[in-house]
Formats: structure tokens, C-alpha cells, sequence
């Protein structure tokens, strides 16, 4: 994505900074600006284990865009250490709360216990967290 990013007060009171991220497209007008929560619900939340995404974005407030607890920074030694295949630094993403993770792991515990099957499990942390939080802790394990 290149275009414009901004930020909009938090609606869920999940961001540390009381701020969710957004990006604003051509149509923002009549369709609103695409919040983070909504990018990592409709992006990143869905994706299946063993599936890489790769994101690039060129806007404001884009480290923070996919509301995951790292991010990349294309520094010259990050990017000098991909041309050689070998791992980059991550930069913790200041922003990133783990309210979100705490409630899904509270609501899939309920579920579990009552009997829910992996794929009801997986939809629930979606729904909760959104894509982005999932994709992040999915990558982590």
C-alpha cells in the first residue's frame, strides 16, 4: 500500500496509545478510513498456519498498521542482512497490547471447556483480536 495512513481515537479501549492506526484510501469519503483492527480481521486473522504474508507499506503510521507486536525496519543493516538470507532485527512495537491476546486466551478456554472443536477455537480468537494479533502470536509459536 503507498497512500495515506492516520490515526483515529480507539473505539475498543485495546490500543496502549488510545489510538488505532488506519489507512485512508481514495474513497475514504464514502467508505471511512480502514482501521487496524478491521485490516488484521480481514488480512491477517485468516491466514492459514505455514502461510507467509508479506506487507509493505508506505504511509504514515504504517509500523503499526497490522497491530503485531514486531515490525520490520528497512535499516541498512536489516536490509543487508536479507540480501544474505540471513534473519532481521525486529523492532518491538511499542504499541502493541496484550489485552487483546488475554481476553482470547479467556474466551478460548470457556470454549474449550465446553467442548469446541480447533476450527470454532480459531474463529473465536479471530473475532476477539482480529487477524493481525492472531498472525502475530501464529508466527511466534
Amino acid at each position: 500500500y503507498s497512500g495515506h495512513g492516520g490515526s483515529v481515537p480507539d473505539d475498543t479501549s485495546e490500543e496502549a496509545d488510545g489510538k488505532d492506526e488506519t489507512l485512508i484510501p481514495v474513497d475514504y469519503m464514502s467508505r471511512g478510513q480502514m482501521r487496524d483492527d478491521e485490516i488484521f480481521r480481514e488480512l491477517v486473522a485468516p491466514i492459514p498456519a505455514g502461510v507467509q504474508l508479506t506487507c509493505v507499506m508506505d504511509c504514515c503510521h504504517s509500523g503499526t498498521i497490522l497491530d503485531l507486536p514486531y515490525s520490520f525496519v528497512a535499516s541498512d543493516q536489516n536490509m543487508n542482512a536479507v540480501a544474505s538470507g540471513k534473519p532481521a532485527h525486529m523492532v518491538p512495537n511499542p504499541g502493541f497490547s496484550f489485552k487483546k491476546l488475554l481476553k482470547v486466551g479467556k474466551r478460548m478456554l470457556a470454549m474449550y471447556q465446553a467442548g469446541a472443536s480447533n476450527s470454532q477455537l480459531g474463529m473465536a480468537a479471530a473475532e476477539v483480536i482480529g487477524s493481525k494479533t492472531l498472525s502475530a502470536i501464529k508466527n511466534f509459536f
